[in-house]
């Protein structure tokens, strides 16, 4: 029933052709109108100017203005002629505060570079966005395409044999691993449900609009094949040490099956560097985030504080559970990740039960918008569409992550003495985490309006999915049970990102 690994090696060509057809399919979905105009910068870096140079106002195909270190306290409300610059660079001018909050009004679009911090942030994104471009996305998408005809569809005919073996039907007691295929699935999901299904398809719809979700879907459905092959290999080139012990992941299969210990120790390396950003702090952010929603008194200035009081919990109470290994940390997977699971589901089919009748609409929008621009978010026709495709693809992998590298160390414990069964099990995972959940949360902030120029400014990831889930037991229940909503996300969050 399941076909032999393939040898990418040996299928290098097919690979490619694969990948090629892609581009030609997600070029004419972006179509022809991707059209951008010569980007006009100006350095005035570094000149000692006191005064915002009043030639620069007349400048309106400006995209970018470096004003960097020079002594410019006000800014003249005029450069909302500007309505093309991209960036705008003052660091190290003792701009007023008063400036730099009407700067918000007068540039809502412009990136705002004030200090040190706001030019990492900027130039982080940039990078971001560069590495998740139209490479990234043949390289993912492509490869879960061509596992998917290359191992016959295994999404569908495995899918029943999946849930058998989560539900412990066919397990043995004398298989070799520490843990149970439900507690590895727990394990791995525990990483993606909250932040990547609440937080980050909010973060898809607000930046790429609902169109964004439909790529989520697509990376879901090619990503399963992806997480199958990967997790299988994960679990035929473990290792299993004389005290019981598992040792397992992509590093091990580099290193065993491909022979390259090199890339091996470099994916290793980048992998414990990723785990602090992906793995920690964008949970970390979400729960922050989700708490302010849900409790709105954390949101006055004087309780600024409370973040670092919720970091420091949440590395006492990690540091707790990571301290008895692989079984306690899979453990407490397998019940905090069900339990909250049922809880936020139920909450979302509350309001789209409630909501019945705009559903397919909603599903009419999200595809709509997946082929065709949405001008809030984009302005240029090919670039909305590249956006969708973009973030939808960034997200989707963030949900499921499927081609990232880190399920397969958490499968690679599994006991089992058929690496094929774990990699059924994980294939599981791309359909809960963004087919079923990520839909419901997706078709919540649809239906309740919160995206494109309905969305409140500055509302994106958990704050988003926190205020939508409010709207939508406000519109159920009364205004008097809207908090519930929030308190949900807010609460579910800060458990499944522990």
């Amino acid at each position: 029933m399941i076909p032999s690994f393939i040898d990418l090696r040996g299928d290098m060509k097919k690979l490619i052709l694969t990948m090629f057809i892609l581009i030609a399919i997600l070029l004419s979905a972006c179509g022809s109108k991707n059209e951008t105009k010569q980007t006009t910068s100006l350095d005035l870096a570094g000149q000692k100017l006191k005064d915002f140079p009043a030639r620069i106002l007349q400048l309106t195909d400006l995209k970018e203005l470096n004003l960097k270190d020079n002594e410019i306290s006000h800014i003249p409300s005029e450069i909302q002629r500007l309505t093309g610059l991209k960036v705008l660079d003052l660091r190290g001018n003792p701009v007023s505060e008063k400036d730099k909050e009407q700067l918000k009004k007068w540039l809502p679009n412009t990136k705002r570079l004030f200090t040190w911090l706001d030019w990492f942030t900027y130039i982080t994104r940039q990078i971001a966005d560069a590495l998740w471009g139209m490479p990234s996305i043949i390289i993912l998408v492509g490869t879960g395409l061509y596992l998917t005809v290359r191992f016959k569809f295994i999404q569908g005919r495995g899918f029943k044999h999946a849930i058998e073996l989560v539900t412990g039907k066919h397990d043995e007691k004398d298989d070799p691993g520490e843990v149970s295929h439900f507690q590895a699935l727990s394990t791995a999901l525990s990483a993606t449900v909250g932040t990547g299904n609440i937080a980050g398809v909010a973060t898809a719809i607000a930046v790429g609009g609902p169109g964004a979700v439909f790529w989520m879907w697509i990376t879901a459905l090619v990503g399963m094949a992806t997480k199958y092959a990967s997790c299988t290999l994960a679990l035929k080139y473990r290792d299993i040490h004389p005290d019981g012990q598992i040792s397992g992941g992509p590093m091990y299969t580099i290193q065993k099956a491909l022979n390259m210990p090199i890339l091996a120790y470099l994916f290793a390396g980048l992998a414990l560097i990723a785990s602090f950003g992906i793995g920690n702090m964008v949970q970390a952010n979400s729960v922050v985030d989700g708490l302010k929603m849900a409790i709105p008194i954390l949101s006055d200035p004087e309780m600024a504080s409370y973040k670092y009081y919720v970091g420091g919990f949440l590395a006492f109470a990690v540091g707790l559970v990571i301290i008895g290994g692989a079984k306690r940390i899979a453990r407490v997977a397998s019940y905090i990740v069900p339990f909250m699971a049922v809880i936020y589901c139920g909450a979302a089919l509350i309001i789209l039960i409630a909501n019945v009748s705009e559903i397919p609409e909603a599903f009419k929008t999200i595809f709509y918008l997946a082929f065709n621009p949405l001008p809030a978010v984009g302005g240029v026709a090919g670039i909305a569409v590249t956006t969708a495709i973009q973030k939808g693809v960034a997200r989707g992998v963030f949900s499921n992550e499927a081609g990232l590298g880190s399920a397969p160390m958490a499968h690679a414990m599994a006991k089992t003495k058929e690496p094929v069964r774990e990699g059924l099990v994980a294939m599981l995972e791309p359909f809960i985490d963004t087919i079923v959940i990520c839909t419901m949360t997706a078709l919540v902030i649809v239906i309740v309006g919160v995206w494109g120029a309905n969305k409140p400014e500055g509302l994106t990831g958990s704050a988003l999915s926190a205020y939508s889930f409010k709207l939508g037991f406000s519109g159920v229940f009364g205004n008097e049970f809207a908090h519930i909503g929030a308190w949900i996300v807010g609460i579910g969050l800060a458990f499944f990102a522990y």
